[in-house]
């Protein structure tokens, strides 16, 4: 088990919120996918009720991230929008010069009114998603976060089943939140595709406000020389993902087993099986399987960017048969399972 958060990455020209900063703009964004129903139900309600997501010391955006893809009902229309925020990407293209694709040019006017990204106007954004995988709420964001952090831990101090994922080590990602000073990823599920279930969208209402009513704290403690306590904090660092078997042909050739389905974050990848053979034959977990950005993890376990030693008891699956990544051959994602002490302000 990895005892601290990583901390020997960090975002490129980091522009990240300092401890004794005030936030002064929050963004929630809904339907960043379109087909994730329950984060537009969520954004279009604040959009039309705006004074629940006000707050007195800082000003609120709503945005819907993806309008087209969300009339099209689909995850997309031409490229995943949440892969489209690097910040090299978003160098080469601006609302002025056009794109080719939808998702580009959405994701540039975007950034023009969040960002732009590395001197971003927005201190903190809360990108709401779904999944059809059981991940349960899972707040999602960079390694070297501290504010999102912060703001996770607080909501993990109110409900012991939230989790908190770190992003994979890097200096740069592509999703949406990445365009803030800082932010993250609220997801929630299960849940269909296109569907809005009352459980979901409470889920995802509570941690919205609670991280709204978390930072206008957080402000106000500030402004009268309160200083944090420390927090001890679980999180889930990811450090990978596992395909699906495959035919010579690419085409797949087994399913995630039945003893996997629904045990994110719930199981040790230790001899867990994790397919079924269209056959029949169940196959059980190996380091062999597991894709780490970069390459996959050698036969020992050892990798010198992991956050520790990797050994298979220590790793747990998530986002398990999440629909959307077959086309990404992705079955599940793989995260490591740590502590870190966090300071955080109470009082709400």
């Amino acid at each position: 088990m990895a005892s601290a958060a990583p901390t020997s990455v960090s975002k490129l020209g980091n522009d990240r919120m300092l401890y004794d900063e005030t936030v002064t703009r929050v963004a929630v964004v809904g339907g960043t996918h379109g087909n994730e129903a329950t984060g537009v139900a969520l954004a279009t309600h604040y959009l039309r009720n705006p004074v629940s997501v006000q707050r007195p010391s800082f000003e609120t955006s709503i945005v819907i991230g993806n309008p087209a893809a969300v009339k099209a009902n689909r995850r997309y229309v031409d490229k995943d929008l949440n892969r489209c925020f690097l910040a090299s990407d978003l160098a080469e293209y601006t609302p002025a010069n056009g794109s080719s694709t939808i998702e580009v040019s959405r994701a540039a006017e975007i950034n023009a009114l969040l960002g732009p990204k590395l001197n971003s106007s927005t201190d903190f954004i809360l990108d709401c998603h779904t999944t059809t995988a059981a991940t349960g709420l899972a707040l999602m964001m960079a390694p070297d976060d501290a504010l999102a952090l912060e703001v996770a831990a607080f909501l993990q101090s109110q409900d012991g089943s939230v989790r908190i994922v770190l992003w994979s080590l890097g200096h740069d990602w592509p999703m949406l939140p990445s365009i803030g000073r800082c932010g993250m990823t609220v997801e929630v599920g299960p849940v269909s595709i296109g569907c809005c279930t009352a459980a979901v969208y409470t889920k995802m209402h509570w941690a919205v406000q609670t991280a709204l009513d978390y930072i206008d704290c957080r402000n106000t403690s500030l402004a009268n020389g309160a200083v944090g306590i420390d927090a001890s904090v679980q999180f889930f660092s990811k450090i990978g993902t596992v395909d699906y078997p495959r035919h010579d042909d690419g085409t797949v050739c087994a399913m995630v087993h039945e003893d996997l389905q629904g045990q994110d974050f719930a199981v040790s990848l230790s001899a867990q099986p994790v397919f079924r053979k269209m056959s029949g034959e169940a196959m059980v977990f190996d380091l062999t399987m597991l894709d780490r950005v970069g390459g996959p993890v050698s036969v020992d376990g050892q990798h010198a960017e992991a956050v520790d030693a990797v050994n298979a008891s220590d790793l747990v699956p998530f986002f398990v048969n999440e629909s959307a990544y077959y086309e990404k051959g992705i079955a599940f994602a793989v995260a490591q399972l740590g502590t870190t002490t966090v300071r955080v302000f109470k009082g709400l």
